[in-house]
């Protein structure tokens, strides 16, 4: 995937000012269950749900389930 990025090291600073609570709790949940992969298998996990969903919202409830 170009631009390459580190999905765990990814994120900002301050995101609870940035999404609604119950967005952030999704995403600390993704971002919990990705820190056990290496950094390619998470990327590959992600990529290809990113590939299956229109948009975020649809992105974080797949990844929840």
């Amino acid at each position: 995937i170009y631009p390459a990025i580190n999905v765990l090291k990814s994120g900002t600073r301050k995101e609870e000012l940035l999404q609604k609570p119950d967005e952030l709790q999704k995403i600390w949940a993704i971002r919990s269950a990705i820190a056990t992969m290496d950094d390619v298998e998470a990327l590959k996990f992600l990529y290809a749900k990113m590939l299956k969903t229109k948009d975020n919202k649809e992105l974080l409830s797949i990844l929840n389930e």
